[in-house]
């Protein structure tokens, strides 16, 4: 009240004073401005209009200030109820967030080293799938879960982030229980952009403590594999480096060991089962049945994020057995029924005792009981009826399957008169 009356006061001096003051010049308080302007040629003899003018000014120019005071105080108490507002949604969607979950896979490491649990069972973070439930109660599934979440069911330490007034977000300031920002993360292979990215079932989240600011993400593709004891199979090793606008550029990486993780979580390039060559490509076989986890290492001064090749080998006692299939024998009971069809024509039904071993059957057909025989049809079945024209006829039949074929039936003679 004491501001608006301040106000109003300022308005009656400043028309009274405004013929007078040969100046041009503005005023302002909160969303309310006041411009008034002057000649500097008025005469002395306008000086009774003037100040009329000037009366009647100050009227108009205090119902203005009074009005668009009204106004602000109007627009203030609407902008409180909305914020109002605002405020009791947000704070009852981070009460509540969400009931859904994401089952993702993870990767954990730590400058080199596969990351492992300190839950009871030692879990190895490697490929491990992972149950994500919304943490925060934001109502979103994002890498802030996965870590969270991990770090509960693994007993890894803690996991704690804090907001970062450079990027305007929250970052990572504690990771697998050790105090540091140095982490990275990434998404089905893609850079993470941030603690919020969100999460959905199938993903695979790579997260590592970097060992030194040149550490290279690098992924198999594939990066599984199912085989036999002495099968070989191909992958190759790619990564990532960054150009001159910091954007990632994808590569393949030569020259790099593929060692196999301990369940310690350790990679030892004493351990090389292969190598990638100069186009990151590599053939590998193994010569023992089980589960095998392979990561790069990098044979210079690189440092490879140690990302997972998972490779499942089958051994003899894996493999089904191939039953063995026989080769068909002699087929036999082969019979014919005639029945009229027309005036000029005969059904000639045949058939035959039905064999295990065979996939088909050809049936062949002469006039000539020795010579002369051609392939009437091939059937799954164990009969096949024929139209033939009146006459004598010889039939035989042989089974075959993948193996082979078997042996002529004997020779049918069938009168179709």
């Amino acid at each position: 009240m004491k501001s608006f009356k301040k106000l109003i006061a300022y308005a009656l001096t400043l028309a009274i004073t405004l013929a007078y003051v040969p100046a041009t010049f503005s005023y302002a308080e909160g969303n309310t401005t006041l411009v008034a302007t002057s000649s500097a040629n008025a005469s002395d003899d306008a000086s009774g209009d003037s100040s009329s003018n000037a009366s009647e000014n100050a009227s108009a120019t205090t119902e203005a200030a009074s009005a668009e005071a009204s106004k602000d105080a109007a627009s203030g108490d609407a902008a409180k109820d909305t914020a109002s507002k605002d405020a009791s949604k947000d704070a009852s969607a981070n009460a509540t967030g969400t009931t859904e979950t994401a089952i993702v896979s993870i990767t954990f490491a730590n400058e080199g080293n596969i990351l492992v649990g300190k839950d009871s069972s030692k879990t190895l973070l490697a490929d491990q799938s992972l149950t994500v439930t919304d943490a925060d109660k934001d109502g979103k599934l994002t890498a802030y879960d996965v870590f969270a979440v991990s770090d509960e069911k693994f007993n890894l330490g803690g996991f704690k982030t804090e907001f970062n007034a450079q990027y305007n977000s929250d970052s990572i300031v504690k990771v697998f229980g050790v105090d540091t920002s140095s982490v990275s993360y990434y998404i089905n292979n893609q850079m993470a952009g941030g603690i919020k990215d969100t999460v959905k079932t199938g993903d695979y989240f790579y997260a590592y403590i970097l060992k030194g600011w040149t550490d290279k993400y690098t992924f198999f593709a594939p990066d599984t594999a199912s085989v036999n004891v002495n099968e070989a199979f191909a992958t190759t090793l790619y990564g990532y480096e960054f150009g001159a606008d910091w954007k990632p550029v994808k590569v393949t990486v030569p020259n790099a060991k593929l060692v196999s993780v301990a369940n310690d979580g350790v990679v030892s390039s004493a351990n090389a089962i292969a190598s990638t060559d100069a186009s990151g490509n590599a053939t590998i076989s193994f010569t023992e049945a089980g589960t095998y986890l392979l990561v790069p290492v990098a044979t210079d001064d690189q440092v490879l994020a140690p990302s997972i090749l998972k490779v499942v080998v089958k051994g003899s006692e894996d493999i089904a057995p191939v039953p063995s299939v026989k080769k068909p024998g002699k087929v036999t009971s082969l019979k014919a029924k005639v029945k009229k069809n027309n005036a000029k024509t005969k059904k000639i039904t045949l058939s035959w005792k039905k064999m295990a071993e065979a996939e088909y059957y050809r049936v062949y057909i002469s006039k000539k009981k020795s010579k002369g025989f051609k392939l009437a049809k091939q059937v799954s079945s164990n009969s096949l009826t024929l139209v033939k024209k009146k006459g004598t006829y010889y039939v035989k039949v042989k089974a075959y399957n993948s193996t082979g074929a078997g042996s002529y039936s004997k020779v049918l003679k069938v009168k179709a008169k």
